[in-house]
């Protein structure tokens, strides 16, 4: 069996945009961004790899990174997350003009 090795300027390598190019990667991009998972958004906040928030939820990576292709990760894995960092989540709620908040 042959040994294969990714050559590293081959994985980083990343595509140069420039004029229309750019302009339509950056229009879907911001068409994309909104379903971006908020679990991938927090981890990337937090700067943690996936493996590093699979120890936190007490599951595999491989679970961590079919949860950030979903838009709609439970708000009891958010939460465990936020607070295992010290953090606090809140949701609110807004109506005609009035907010209320929630800490969960």
């Amino acid at each position: 069996m042959t040994d294969h090795k990714l050559d590293p300027d081959l994985v980083e390598w990343r595509p140069e945009w420039k004029g229309k190019d750019l302009e339509y990667y950056n229009q879907l991009r911001s068409q994309l961004e909104p379903s971006i998972s908020i679990l991938r958004s927090l981890r990337e906040l937090l700067g943690l790899s996936q493996v590093e928030v699979a120890e936190i939820l007490k599951t595999s990576q491989s679970n961590v990174s079919k949860m950030e292709v979903r838009p709609d990760t439970g708000v009891s894995v958010l939460s465990r997350l936020v607070h295992a960092k010290g953090g606090t989540l809140k949701i609110v709620a807004e109506f005609d003009g009035e907010a209320r908040e929630y800490r969960l």
